[in-house]
């Protein structure tokens, strides 16, 4: 029972955002790269539709850390995501872009 009690909090989180998937990427993600990431945000990136979940993670997080140069909105915008959740998150968040 106390395993029960411990555990319903990260299933449930955990659920929770993967029911929101979409909306997430719609909002922090869609707004750039299009509704079906076909587009070329700010005319400087590669269409992300389809893109290997190793490397959307892998551009996401040198984005962030400014490793891969962008406009600085950029930077804070994908620093602000990465540092706001965790790594199995980002992760399905590139499993459902890969999906796109």
């Amino acid at each position: 029972m106390d395993l029960i009690k411990f555990l319903f909090p990260i299933v449930f989180a955990s659920s929770v955002w993967a029911s929101s998937i979409s909306s997430v990427y719609q909002q922090k993600c869609g707004i750039c790269h299009g509704l079906e990431g076909e587009k070329i945000a700010f005319g400087k990136s590669e269409a992300i539709h389809g893109m290997p979940v190793e490397r959307i993670e892998q551009a996401l997080h040198d984005y962030a850390s400014a490793t891969k140069k962008t406009m600085p909105m950029v930077k804070a915008m994908k620093k602000n995501f990465v540092d706001a959740n965790s790594k199995e998150q980002i992760h399905a968040l590139a499993e459902y872009i890969n999906t796109l």
